[in-house]
């Protein structure tokens, strides 16, 4: 096999074909173990037990019909394989994305439903784990969508002591009305195990049916305020004060807050908090907003579904007049399909499905592309926002570049709709890195946190046994994380991987 030196091994081992087993660099391999410190005395009597194989093609490669035998003696040889020299993994969010685009245009991707980098529309696994490691502990903290999927594919595998620690209403968002009672967006139908979630147009109540049907586990009625990693002995500091310990963690906390007013990178203001209005997508009543103007800051999904009900609410004889703030420049504006280059940055305004993108909007959607429309030809769109002031109640004032004076909008309601993150803090409290200059956390491609950012050393790199999943895992080349078909893609490599910490957890009893 020609191997690109210059790529991970996980890369390598992801790009292996179906069609068969020649296509498998073990040296590759070897190279996949090492870079996540994976016990090679685990892997081998894995391998003996017949364990190795399924669990290794159902989770990592995401591919069945593969000669089991033949992987499981691999998995017996890997000891004394040399790792083929290959470009050191250390965890980047750049080596993450190849991890993922690799995957996406391998021969496994079209089989198994995942489509593009970083999601799919299908997992399913039929492995079990080895009795031995069925009563590690594992704490799952938040129990919104990333919870429910991470704790149903636990569960599936054979984990039976899983404890899920949640404040506040099961299914997360999907809890609330002013999610659940609007519409979804997904635009493939979604498989996890047996439960389906049909494409998108529907109701958001669907995707809430969906959830609740794998909201399988009990779940403790506790907030977790801070999160102490250790060498396999993590730390929960509860808000109460009192604290538990587990060898593994998977944190779905969820979205976090409001993302900062001011992003350099969009609009910037110097407002602040106080007059960036409802931070989240909204059930207009008539009553609220009649006779009223509207500005909406951003053009993401949120704004999609406040457009189609302020539409309504025209077409219904209301008076509602309203605008659109945006910092995407007039070109990408009237060609929301195409990838457009100014600055030396890239812009596309309608969510690329080939990738996909899907927090981008949602213009594939036959309501969200006429709704679109419809604001551009109507003149509510407004481009190239580069700042926005309100100095005068009611009264904003907005800027292109340099400083260009764009106008002032007199308004009544003002939506800013620009989403939300875990901020440094939260996840300083939480026991992850955190990347200022990209404003995410750090992590390895199957979620497991990072202790020192960056580095080729898994046992320093590592907080081994502690890993973040849904929400949380969001970063600039990652940003599928927060939806459904982002968590599906990564199941399966978190799943793998606390197995076989749980496996190091009980390596003696194997």
């Amino acid at each position: 096999m020609n191997t690109n030196r210059q790529a991970t091994a996980p890369v390598i081992v992801k790009t292996f074909a179906p069609q068969g087993l020649q296509f498998l660099d073990l040296g590759a391999l070897r190279g996949y173990m090492e870079a996540k410190d994976y016990d090679l005395d685990v892997v081998s009597k894995f391998a003996e037990r017949g364990v190795f194989a399924p669990l290794f093609a159902d989770l990592v490669l995401r591919t069945g019909g593969l000669d089991n035998e033949l992987l499981n003696q691999f998995g017996q040889a890997l000891q004394h394989v040399p790792p083929t020299k290959l470009e050191s993994y250390t965890g980047s969010d750049t080596q993450n994305s190849r991890i993922d685009s690799a995957i996406a245009n391998s021969g496994i991707a079209r089989d198994v439903k995942r489509y593009g980098e970083g999601s799919a529309s299908f997992f399913e696994t039929k492995s079990v784990i080895p009795t031995s490691i069925r009563n590690v502990p594992i704490a799952i903290v938040g129990y919104g969508a990333a919870g429910i999927i991470a704790g149903y594919a636990l569960s599936k595998l054979g984990f039976q002591r899983i404890t899920v620690y949640e404040k506040g209403k099961n299914l997360g968002i999907w809890s609330y009305k002013n999610v659940f009672e609007l519409s979804r967006n997904n635009p493939l139908r979604l498989q996890f195990f047996n439960s389906v979630l049909d494409p998108a147009p529907g109701g958001g109540i669907e995707v809430r049916d969906f959830l609740s049907r794998l909201a399988i586990l009990n779940t403790v009625d506790a907030r977790v305020v801070k999160i102490q990693p250790g060498k396999m002995k993590h730390k929960l500091v509860f808000s109460d004060k009192s604290t538990a310990e587990y060898p593994i963690v998977v944190n779905a906390v969820g979205l976090g807050k409001p993302r900062p007013v001011s992003d350099p990178a969009r609009m910037v203001t110097e407002t602040g908090q106080a007059h960036a209005g409802a931070r989240w997508q909204q059930q207009l009543r008539v009553e609220d907003v009649a006779g009223q103007q509207i500005v909406l800051i951003g053009l993401g999904n949120s704004t999609a579904e406040m457009l189609q009900q302020i539409h309504t609410l025209i077409d219904d004889g209301y008076y509602v007049d309203y605008r659109v703030l945006t910092h995407y420049p007039e070109e990408a504006v009237y060609n929301p399909s195409t990838y457009v280059e100014e600055d030396g940055r890239t812009f596309r305004v309608f969510r690329d499905t080939s990738k996909p993108n899907l927090v981008d909007y949602q213009g594939d959607l036959a309501r969200s592309r006429y709704d679109y429309f419809r604001a551009l030809h109507e003149g509510k769109i407004i481009s190239g926002v580069k700042r926005w002031e309100v100095k005068t109640p009611g009264v904003m004032a907005i800027y292109g570049k340099n400083r260009k004076n764009l106008g002032k909008l007199p308004f009544d309601k003002v939506m800013t709709l620009i989403g939300y993150h875990q901020g440094k803090d939260e996840m300083q409290n939480l026991g992850c890195s955190y990347d200022e200059k990209q404003g995410s956390g750090v992590f390895d491609y199957d979620g497991e946190v990072a202790g020192m950012p960056g580095n080729s050393d898994p046992k320093k790199r590592l907080h081994k046994g502690y890993f973040g999943f849904g929400s949380i895992l969001e970063t600039p080349l990652n940003p599928n994380a927060i939806v459904i078909p982002g968590m599906l893609h990564r199941i399966g490599d978190l799943a793998f991987s606390v197995i076989m910490r749980a496996a190091e957890f009980r390596n003696k009893d194997l």
